[in-house]
């Protein structure tokens, strides 16, 4: 639409135009953002280089302009936008394509940017040779922060997502929504010391070797998938992790989903109404991360279940099931001290007296059937796990033969419905209370 002129002689711009206009003695309206095609700065579909076009682009649109990308792949390296504030809007996620050029580090690159966004387009790492997209700060004062991912595919990259650290950077409250990222050798890799709260939002991994690994910094993720033939869901892999918090996020077919070997959160992992597998396991806290907690709220653990490995290491499970709902998680303990504190335990379990009287993680009320002595309760390194006993018949639960401590340091001789209860503490068990009906 051509200009046209206005009340009091003045000129209005033509539609989309970003110039300001005046009625003189009247009002001043400013223009909108600017909108560059990078066709007009010559970019061309295809394989030849469009990087300098793109950067012209950029140039051109100014601090929150907008950058458009058409259908078609366009191929890029290193690119470096020019400006803060920008968005790089493409028509489609599957139809406009970032491709990396061969020898690229990576195809977009959002070093020092801060409140940059990329919407509906798709970053190809040019058959994994290259990275997608790179975060990272600079100097104090120059981070890469605020940034955001709107609906962008990532694949064929060899990391689709790097944020990475440097000098005094921040690289954090970057926001990734409904992004979905697949066939690339690492979906997503966190290491920046300041490079807390990644949001992911309804995002999904599929098809990866490895689809997170964080190794320092912190990570939510809120909705979505990760899915994968083997490899790890989640890596955790470094000294300075914050935390890791999972939402409603859905694990599955990888050999472990959370893996904790060598490190663990400060702050703990926490995992709320999610489902994590692992065929070898969903959840492993290592030897070397001593004291880590995991919490687990009304989520659910399949295949290789839990393992607490590390001394002192705790499962705080809040209403947790295992393969189905009606089981709980499966939970290995093999670390000192380690303990699974649960809540909402199944009503109880039968176990027939005997010495050592072997407990199933998971209930904190037993039935004890038969006479049997009872010198000696198993597991012994349920730290702080209150266990009820309730007899059926005439069992003894004897004093100090071997890891059992009663009031008055005399034995207890159940008769039927009698019940005791018991706490764990280092590898022996004491008396907190009892019922003698």
């Amino acid at each position: 639409m051509a200009g046209w002129a206005g009340v009091g002689g003045a000129t209005i711009p033509a539609l989309g135009s970003s110039s300001d206009w005046d009625i003189p003695g009247d009002l001043r309206i400013g223009g909108g953002s600017p909108w560059v095609d990078v066709r007009s700065k010559g970019a061309v579909a295809g394989t030849s280089d469009s990087t300098a076009a793109f950067s012209a682009a950029s140039a051109t649109a100014g601090i929150g302009g907008t950058i458009f990308v058409p259908e078609g792949t366009f191929t890029i390296g290193d690119w470096l936008p020019s400006f803060e504030f920008q968005k790089v809007q493409g028509v489609g996620r599957g139809l406009s394509y970032l491709k990396a050029k061969a020898g690229a580090t990576y195809a977009v690159d959002l070093t020092k940017l801060r409140d940059y966004t990329l919407a509906d387009l798709t970053i190809h790492g040019n058959a994994r040779a290259s990275k997608g997209i790179r975060l990272r700060g600079g100097a104090s004062g120059t981070g890469s922060e605020r940034n955001g991912l709107e609906r962008v595919g990532v694949t064929q990259c060899s990391t689709g997502i790097d944020v990475v650290t440097a000098a005094v950077d921040q690289v954090d409250k970057n926001t990734y929504y409904r992004c979905f990222i697949n066939d690339c050798a690492l979906g997503m890799s966190v290491n920046s010391i300041n490079g807390q709260q990644q949001h992911l939002i309804d995002c999904h991994f599929e098809a990866c070797d490895n689809s997170i690994t964080l190794t320092n910094g912190s990570l939510e993720m809120h909705g979505g998938q990760i899915g994968q033939a083997g490899g790890t869901g989640i890596l955790l892999n470094g000294t300075t992790i914050p935390w890791l918090l999972l939402e409603g996020v859905i694990f599955e077919g990888q050999a472990f989903g959370i893996d904790g070997n060598t490190a663990w959160p400060i702050n703990d992992v926490v995992i709320i109404n999610s489902v994590i597998d692992g065929s070898t396991r969903a959840v492993r806290m290592g030897a070397t991360a001593p004291g880590s907690v995991l919490k687990g709220i009304c989520s659910r653990f399949l295949s290789g279940g839990i393992l607490l490995g590390g001394a002192n290491n705790i499962f705080d499970d809040d209403y947790c099931s295992g393969p189905t709902n009606q089981s709980v998680p499966t939970v290995t303990i093999t670390g000192t001290d380690a303990a699974w504190r649960r809540k909402g335990r199944l009503p109880y379990v039968g176990v027939a007296s005997a010495s050592p009287l072997t407990l199933v993680p998971g209930p904190d009320t037993f039935l004890i059937t038969g006479t049997a002595n009872i010198d000696r309760i198993e597991p012994a390194g349920w730290v702080g796990q209150t266990v009820r006993l309730v007899f059926s018949s005439t069992a003894t639960v004897r004093h100090n033969f071997n890891n059992i401590f009663l009031v008055g340091a005399v034995n207890f001789v159940a008769t039927a419905n009698d019940s005791l209860v018991l706490v764990c503490h280092d590898s022996n068990w004491y008396e907190v209370s009892r019922s003698v009906v």
